[in-house]
């Protein structure tokens, strides 16, 4: 495996490389919502991923004077960086038509608008903001119970979607078995990010382990390596992915070969 300060190095590049990408990109419109929804998921990833780097103590892109790794941040963004990378492939990339795309879409609106309008029903309230909510709600809602796809699903799954408890029709789970990844490693290193971002006992554990056992913070170092390394690999597919699907290049022999290079890491 590679030494961490290569890792990080490495998921600078993926980063820097992603972020020329999405930059092509910018205010140009296309009438066609799966490529403009691509572009959109890989500048939330690209923004994710200097997120993370902001809080590495050994990236270019941190200004921690203390050089203290704030574990828990990280790991919390990393798993928000593969959630995104999974959300992409189950978009883009799951080779489904254009109508399935569509009710996938119209689903993650719907959630998206229930999510909202439960804010600004609670801490923002507006009523003319309220009733443009509802009413997008009820329309989304009609579109999604008269759409062919949902009549195919389960009483509990469209209980679910419909009462705004499910964006997607396929857990994280399901999305890496239908990708064909390792599913036990992607539960690992899922649980792993997990610990960190919930407040559960188990988060407790491994903070007082990863800040008192290894004062010389080899064990977070360990950790961090293997993440960065895993996160890259999901970060370097979904540039491809949308390279592959805006027919575009790469413009320097030497981005293809690190976005080829962490591609591959899923493969073996």
């Amino acid at each position: 495996m590679k030494e961490q300060p290569n890792v990080i190095s490495d998921f600078e590049l993926l980063t820097e490389i992603g972020c020329d990408l999405s930059q092509h990109f910018g205010g140009k419109y296309v009438d066609d919502e799966i490529k403009t929804k691509s572009t959109h998921l890989l500048a939330k990833a690209i923004d994710n991923s200097f997120s993370i780097l902001k809080l590495i103590p050994d990236s270019k892109y941190s200004n921690d004077k203390e050089k203290y790794l704030d574990i828990s941040s990280v790991f919390s963004l990393c798993r928000n960086l593969i959630e995104l990378s999974n959300i992409f492939w189950y978009l883009i990339d799951d080779n489904i038509k254009q109508n399935e795309f569509d009710f996938r879409i119209d689903i993650l609106k719907y959630h998206d608008y229930i999510s909202t309008d439960l804010i600004f029903n609670r801490i923002f309230y507006d009523e003319k903001n309220v009733e443009y909510l509802e009413n997008k709600i009820s329309k989304f809602k009609e579109k999604i119970k008269n759409d062919p796809h949902f009549e195919k699903l389960d009483k509990q799954t469209k209980k679910l979607i419909l009462n705004g408890k499910k964006s997607t029709l396929l857990t994280q789970f399901e999305i890496i078995k239908k990708r064909d990844l390792d599913l036990e490693e992607f539960r690992a290193y899922y649980k792993l990010m997990s610990v960190h971002t919930h407040s559960s006992p188990a988060s407790v554990t491994q903070l007082v382990y990863t800040q008192g056992v290894e004062t010389d913070g080899e064990f977070n170092n360990l950790m961090l390596s293997f993440l960065i390394m895993y996160c890259g690999s999901f970060l370097a597919n979904l540039i491809k992915s949308t390279t592959e699907l805006w027919e575009m290049k790469f413009s320097k022999t030497e981005s293809e070969k690190i976005i080829n290079e962490y591609v591959s890491i899923q493969k073996r």
